[in-house]
């Protein structure tokens, strides 16, 4: 039977993972499909395209924060475990680490849609993110935490046995 504990657990996980689909999913679909409409329709009107721009920028700002307070209690729930191995610590940080990139990514990308001058410094980033969008690294990024996230809940349940 559920405790207290797994039931709040439980809630924090919905909630993350929630968050992570409607942002990373939102992402997608302004990628593969509200992009390329607006800029192959000469009618679609710039003003609607940044207009949902700005209100989807508007709930990822919300998603990160959900996403760090979520992750933040997941990670100690995690790591206070006595059988947690030092591989999936490892993998841990690197998801931890892919996903400040993309929060770092997605606020850069709403700096540059409210007009805000964008950071001077030229970094790997930035000449990566000239390369491919902002959008299309935070989507690739999303999707390879995805495959983080199952590659650890297989390392924590081996770990259990």
């Amino acid at each position: 039977m559920l405790d207290a504990n797994d039931i709040f657990l439980l809630i924090i996980r919905w909630i993350h993972n929630l968050a992570s689909v409607i942002w990373v999913g939102g992402s997608l679909f302004y990628l593969l499909t509200l992009n390329p409409i607006s800029r192959a329709t000469a009618n679609f009107p710039k003003l609607a395209s940044s207009e949902i721009g700005r209100d989807f920028g508007s709930i990822v700002t919300g998603c990160i924060a959900l996403l760090i307070l979520t992750g933040t209690i997941l990670t100690f729930e995690r790591i206070s475990s006595p059988t947690i191995t030092n591989t999936y610590i490892l993998i841990l940080t690197l998801k931890i680490v892919l996903a400040i990139v993309m929060f770092w990514l997605a606020l850069s990308l709403k700096k540059k849609r409210n007009n805000l001058p964008p950071n001077p410094k030229s970094t790997i980033l930035n000449k990566f993110s000239s390369i491919l969008s902002e959008t299309s690294i935070i989507v690739i990024l999303g999707i390879i935490i995805f495959l983080i996230a199952d590659l650890l809940k297989i390392i924590f349940e081996k770990s259990l046995m």
